[in-house]
């Protein structure tokens, strides 16, 4: 287990203080993303400021949000601060045909923090509803509680989420070239990272439910709770370290 309390706080508190704001629209995408801890009085809202999708077939899409630009996804991932989310829709739900309860799985979740040095890596998977089919222009869509937990770290990164819960909507362009860019950097984030024993509950994925009759082509798609909260950031290690409270500002998903 790699340990908790060697991260400077303040570079971390720094990191995900910056990503506490909603998504922003760029070019005519969008996207909302919160992870909020089961363990710990705190939560995630990154901004959106690059964003793209890929698919190779209509069954399946990565989507790619960071609030870094896309000059710096070309940038060693070590002297950045921020976070870069990855969402794999490995199955698309069919009406009558494939169950679309929260409690199913059919996308995986990457989430890198970032924090000018030491990097955690989020993992977990959940329950994503699309708008329409993979393949156009732009693809839209929603993933509600899907579960993450602190899956790789470098040493000094201190783990002030736990086990959390992640949720995102998302209307994304489709771009095959910065989606590769985005998994470069993934790669390159991660390369330094050791696996992370669990010393929480265990991350339990949920299994498939009985089939649904919702039509996910129609849906909307799950919308973000914006109600108001207020996030406590405390570093792990020690209580004498001063809290950092941020507002909440809620983001517009379309």
């Amino acid at each position: 287990m790699l340990p908790r309390h060697a991260l400077g706080p303040l570079a971390l508190l720094i990191a995900l203080a910056a990503l506490v704001f909603p998504g922003c629209r760029v070019f005519g995408t969008s996207a909302g993303v919160r992870v909020e801890s089961l363990v710990q009085d705190a939560a995630l809202r990154p901004q959106s400021n690059t964003i793209a999708y890929t698919s190779a077939a209509d069954n399946d899409a990565d989507i790619y949000i960071t609030d870094l630009s896309p000059d710096q996804l070309n940038q060693d991932p070590a002297t950045l601060t921020g976070n870069v989310i990855h969402i794999r829709m490995f199955l698309r739900p069919r009406p009558s045909r494939t169950p679309i309860e929260r409690t199913a799985v059919n996308a995986t979740v990457r989430h890198a923090v970032l924090s000018c040095g030491p990097i955690g890596i989020y993992s977990g998977g959940g329950f994503l509803l699309p708008r329409g089919k993979p393949g156009g222009k732009h693809f839209s869509g929603g993933i509600e509680q899907a579960s993450l937990r602190l899956a790789r770290a470098t040493p000094g990164f201190a783990d002030l989420l736990g086990r959390s819960d992640f949720e995102a909507g998302f209307r994304a362009p489709n771009d095959p070239e910065l989606a590769a860019r985005f998994e470069d950097f993934l790669s390159r984030a991660s390369f330094e990272t050791l696996a992370v024993a669990e010393n929480d509950a265990p991350l339990v994925l949920p299994t498939f439910a009985d089939p649904g009759s919702d039509d996910p082509e129609t849906n909307d798609g799950p919308t973000l709770d914006e109600a108001n909260e207020t996030t406590v950031l405390t570093p792990a290690g020690g209580t004498s370290a001063p809290q950092t409270t941020v507002p909440p500002n809620p983001g517009d998903v379309d």
